[in-house]
């Protein structure tokens, strides 16, 4: 198939540049917390324009991957990637792991392979590592993890080295993702829909591997592939009776989760590598994968535990972290 050249316009892409913008002035300090504001948010905040003043907006649009002609034309839900809005609640370093606890009220917590640290004691969501920071949303409330990202939050980071926790915004954005190009994120006015497609080039949750992006329409069984150098495209379909829910790419293999349980596609094949857990994410780390593991309680109440799961010859080790 011929690479596609639509430009999908968003209703608000925004870029918050973390130090140019700073310095050039661009953003107002009344737009932006101080340390003093690292306190669990209330739970929403209407945006006020200060007398005299004008609501300052941040920064540039960023121009977007253009290559999902399936998407045009259509609107919300079944306009983004399930990757792109489901429960992002896992991010990583060198160093460990930091994750939503869901054994802990989804809390910030850190998990180096050995010790599991509370990092700060609110839920966060939309998780994000770079330079040094954890990046995330948080409206002071744990989340139905079958939430979408477009569940807005105040926009915080924290500092891994100084234990230092911000809140960045006084208002509250959907749709985080940070790259070296800038801190990007929603935010809705006028009662417009939003939704954001992924920065040509920019892995972002796992879409794209290889120089390929990986996306699925929402409600949809087949996982499609668009090669980003010359647009050739192919899908994977669901087998018969099974509900495809989630996917990661992790060394050059596809893993998906078929009726909750994981799966590598392999050989135009689907092997099931762990018959044990059903999950209801997955997310790529840095040698391994992980994920939320369902669990019911007696009155069938969906609980998780959050797992390590380590892919050997015969399939995955899920070692249980929370």
């Amino acid at each position: 198939m011929k690479k596609t050249a639509f430009f999908y316009a968003l209703c608000l892409t925004l870029v918050l540049a973390l130090s140019a913008c700073q310095s050039e002035g661009e953003i107002k300090e009344s737009d932006f917390g101080t340390e003093a504001d690292a306190s669990a948010p209330k739970k929403e905040e209407e945006e006020t324009e200060t007398g005299g003043g004008t609501k300052t907006d941040i920064i540039e649009p960023i121009p977007e991957f253009k290559g999902i002609s399936d998407l045009k034309g259509k609107t919300g839900s079944s306009a983004v990637n399930n990757k792109e809005c489901c429960y992002q609640a896992f991010c990583y370093d060198d160093k460990a792991v930091y994750f939503a606890n869901p054994g802990d009220n989804q809390y910030l917590y850190s998990y180096d392979g050995e010790n599991l640290r509370l990092l700060t004691d609110m839920p966060v969501y939309c998780l994000n590592y770079r330079d040094g920071m954890i990046y995330f949303l948080s409206n002071g409330s744990p989340l139905n993890l079958l939430d979408l990202t477009t569940v807005k939050g105040y926009l915080y980071s924290y500092d891994i080295l100084n234990e230092k926790l911000t809140r960045l915004t006084n208002f509250t954005v959907g749709n985080l993702f940070v790259s070296d190009r800038g801190i990007l994120f929603l935010r809705e006015t006028d009662g417009c829909e939003s939704y954001q497609l992924p920065i040509a080039g920019v892995s972002r949750n796992d879409c794209i591997s290889d120089g390929k992006y990986y996306y699925r329409i929402q409600g949809e069984r087949s996982l499609n592939i668009i090669d980003l150098t010359d647009g050739e495209r192919c899908e994977i379909s669901a087998p018969k009776g099974k509900l495809f829910s989630e996917y990661t790419i992790f060394n050059g293999e596809v893993y998906l989760l078929l009726n909750g349980y994981l799966f590598v596609y392999r050989e135009e094949e689907f092997v099931q590598m762990n018959e044990e857990i059903q999950f209801e994410n997955i997310y790529v780390g840095r040698d391994c994968l992980y994920g939320f593991g369902i669990k019911y309680t007696e009155n069938m109440k969906r609980e998780y535990d959050f797992y390590k799961l380590v892919v050997e010859e015969d399939g995955v080790r899920a070692e249980k972290i929370t």
